[in-house]
């Protein structure tokens, strides 16, 4: 049987948004990444997603998705913030041993931030 994986990463992009009140987030922005089996042995990985304020300890925006293998998934998530949007896309080998992901935050049509990765899963 093969033993829980939970892959976590965390990535802090120093980022300038600006809110809608005008003010900046000088302490930047966390991406927080968590890879895990949702079901054991059925190859069904859940990506999950936590955008932190660094400053504040704010979470923004925690979207996930489900990828099966072979597969790959996508979710956008509106942050409060002016036309500000989170996106996670996510694939699974056919194999079940490898992953990979991207994050995107956006501003309007300008990517403020952008990180991919590759995992092993075993």
């Amino acid at each position: 049987m093969k033993t829980l994986l939970s892959c976590s990463l965390v990535v802090a992009s120093l980022l300038a948004l600006t809110a809608a009140t005008g003010t900046t987030h000088h302490g930047g922005i966390g991406t927080d990444v968590t890879i895990a089996p949702k079901t054991a042995g059925r190859g069904d990985y859940l990506i999950r997603v936590k955008v932190t304020d660094l400053a504040t300890g704010t979470v923004l925006a925690g979207p996930s998705i489900l990828v099966r293998a072979g597969q790959q998934a996508e979710a956008d998530t509106t942050i409060s913030e002016p036309a500000t949007k989170v996106t996670v896309k996510g694939t699974v080998d056919s194999t079940a041993q490898l992953a990979s992901y991207s994050v995107i935050v956006r501003q309007g049509d300008e990517v403020l931030s952008s990180h991919t990765a590759k995992i092993a899963l075993r």
